[in-house]
């Protein structure tokens, strides 16, 4: 987020997400609302990262980011028709 903020990008709010990371729907927020497939309301948004997919494909941000605990980033990107990039020692660099 420090990186973020001195490139100069816009921190424009927090989504909803599975409590400590841990979840295979976006059903179990934090707050206690299930995140929602902006695509499909019947269906769910994925993982624990399920808020940062559901408020891209709903236009609200550009992008966003998300937490991955095995596969947490990619799940709901799928589920919400989006695409991910998962940080790694490769092409996306661990280190900003």
């Amino acid at each position: 987020m420090k990186k973020l903020r001195e490139a100069g990008a816009i921190i424009t709010g927090q989504t909803n997400m599975d409590e400590m990371g841990m979840g295979s729907f976006g059903l179990q927020g934090y707050n206690g609302v299930p995140t929602r497939n902006p695509i499909d309301p019947d269906y769910c948004a994925g993982g624990s990262s399920a808020g940062s997919a559901s408020v891209t494909k709903s236009y609200q941000a550009m992008a966003a980011l998300g937490t991955d605990t095995g596969g947490s980033v990619n799940y709901p990107a799928h589920c919400c028709g989006l695409v991910s990039l998962k940080p790694s020692f490769g092409r996306v660099s661990r280190f900003g």
